[in-house]
């Protein structure tokens, strides 16, 4: 009598809740884990939307304005509850992470069965999704809560869609168009969700079946969930633009030869589970023309090569689809900031290429092979648990961090720009300014390395330097309202009125809420003896400002100088 466990279609009823234990306890050890000093603080606690915890103000917030460039007003509000719950303790937000990973373990073994049948599938490509280190980085990372939320909501979209396309049943087809807007509301890069959800159907759902005809239905029952991805990728390239814009300018070939480099270093690092103790980096070199028209062509031919076959491995070929449209988005072929690769990209395209590979390798093991199949599966998952527990060290504080990414490689730009963030909390604005000067001169066409060398310059004292820096920043592209001031600030105080008020107008342009923008400059015009000048600022300041506090601020310092109002 066949065991159970050796049944490919079998039910394991027990394997979410001990899919989700199992996960939990390898990360547990994230909660003894510190902020990082990429992104972390400014995230929690430079936050309007998050930094007071979980309230009225924090939900308007939220929900209505961009904070850190970004438009996902889920992800800041499981912060700031995290603030209410726990305080502002590290241990609170990483016991989250830990247990949203552990959630998202049993709803894809939950996900997998329902698409596939078979339990045996199930449960191998849960494990191995889950203990995959490429993980590493979304989990131990507090600012990447967004991966998790935002891959949580798909899986439920994905469920609802399968139930709407065997029962038809209006409550299905909102829950997956809800749930699609929760995830998009935790992280805008499941724009690409409709293609996710036309390759689902292909297989292992099996809906193309019937012709152009049902093609064409196909994807006008998707329409809602389109319109609805637009409007979020609008809002994207709307709150990212400057950054999309000025983190690669080598035009379209080779931004698309970058791509399809990409597009197999994933592969090749999904495959390799090796090496993940530190592997997120800003620095790749660009790839030849003809590596990137080579392996453009080679990612054609595969795609043919995977279509002639889709009869006898459908998963061969969904699995590929998914994998190439899922990773687009995050591929290099649009970057936004510093970062044209990462491990923690492959969190979305990872989920139907492992349920695929592995319903290829229950089919064509047959009964007699499931022996095989389980020793593979049991075998790799320890080998990924393995790498993944490791891995983990590199996200333990700030000092690890660093060490890591310093002994990874001294001339990442990376390296010198966290370092003079450290140098500048502690006050050592010169030393900051040397190592936000060598992050600029690794990565010239970054913008804002040069708005952070040209601040410590400033806060240094060396305001010419400072003021061509920041002009710098402007030129290739920065929109960042501080840079604008900072420069007018400079300008003026060098003695050139003209051009640093210039500078002043358009970052109060940009910014036409902050009153603190025509304040700072008053005050600073008034010390420098311009008090006409001043006077004008103080009434911009005085107009901007809100009623309480904001107000009293400005009258304040009016007071201070006999500035009448």
């Amino acid at each position: 009598m066949t065991k159970p466990l050796l049944k490919a279609n079998a039910s394991y009823p027990w394997a979410g809740p001990l899919l989700a234990a199992m996960v939990f306890f390898l990360y547990a050890k994230t909660l003894t884990f510190g902020l990082m000093p990429l992104d972390d603080a400014d995230y929690l606690f430079k936050n309007p939307a998050v930094a007071g915890g979980l309230d009225l103000p924090s939900l308007k917030a939220a929900f209505t304005t961009i904070q850190q460039s970004y438009y996902i007003p889920l992800t800041w509000l499981s912060y700031a509850a995290d603030i209410t719950v726990f305080g502002p303790s590290p241990k609170g937000f990483h016991a989250t992470n830990a247990i949203l990973f552990a959630l998202t373990a049993w709803l894809f073994y939950s996900f997998a069965r329902k698409a596939t049948g078979s339990g045996a599938v199930a449960l191998a490509s849960a494990l191995l999704f889950s203990l995959h280190p490429s993980r590493v980085e979304s989990v131990a990372w507090i600012s990447e809560r967004k991966d998790l939320l935002s891959g949580l909501f798909l899986l439920l979209a994905l469920t609802s869609h399968i139930d709407w396309s065997r029962e038809k049943k209006p409550k299905h087809y909102a829950a997956s168009l809800l749930c699609l807007m929760l995830g998009l509301l935790a992280k805008p890069s499941l724009a690409v969700a409709p293609a996710l959800f036309l390759t689902l159907d292909f297989w292992p759902l099996g809906r193309f079946s019937g012709g152009k005809e049902t093609t064409r239905s196909l994807i006008a029952e998707k329409i809602p969930h389109i319109l609805l991805c637009a409007a979020f990728a609008a809002l994207t390239l709307a709150s990212q633009g400057e950054n999309i814009s000025a983190a690669r300018g080598y035009g379209l070939v080779s931004n698309a030869s970058f791509a399809a480099v990409n597009f197999f270093r994933y592969l090749w690092r999904t495959a390799w589970p090796f090496g993940f103790e530190f592997y997120t980096y800003m620095t790749v070199e660009e790839p030849s023309l003809a590596l990137g028209l080579f392996l453009m062509a080679l990612i054609a031919f595969l795609a043919y090569f995977l279509w002639r076959i889709r009869g006898p491995a459908p998963q061969l070929f969904a699995a590929f689809l998914w994998f190439a449209a899922a990773l687009f988005p995050v591929s290099g072929f649009f970057v936004v900031g510093l970062q044209p690769y990462s491990d923690r990209f492959t969190y979305i395209p990872h989920i139907l290429l492992f349920i695929g590979l592995c319903s290829l390798a229950v089919e064509k093991s047959g009964r007699s092979g499931l022996k095989i199949f389980w020793g593979s599966a049991a075998a790799l998952s320890l080998l990924f648990a393995a790498s993944s527990f490791y891995a983990m060290e590199s996200w333990r504080d700030e000092k690890t961090f660093l060490a890591k990414l310093r002994e990874r490689n001294a001339e990442d730009p990376l390296y010198h720009r966290l370092e003079g963030a450290r140098l500048s909390r502690e006050g050592d604005f010169s030393g900051a300014a040397r190592s936000f000067g060598q992050a600029a001169r690794l990565s010239p066409e970054t913008q804002s390395l040069h708005a952070e060398l040209g601040t410590a310059l400033a806060l240094s004292g060396k305001l010419k330097e400072a003021a061509a820096e920041l002009q710098n920043a402007v030129e290739l592209g920065s929109r960042d309202p501080q840079v604008f001031f900072l420069l007018g600030m400079c300008r003026t105080d060098l003695g050139d009125l003209e051009r640093g008020g210039e500078k002043i107008d358009e970052a109060i342009a940009i910014s036409p809420a902050d009153y603190n923008l025509p304040l700072q400059y008053a005050m600073l015009l008034f010390d420098l003896g311009q008090r006409e000048r001043a006077a004008l600022y103080f009434q911009k300041a005085l107009l901007t400002a809100k009623e309480g506090r904001e107000k009293e601020d400005v009258i304040s310092q009016m007071i201070k100088r006999s500035i009448k109002w």
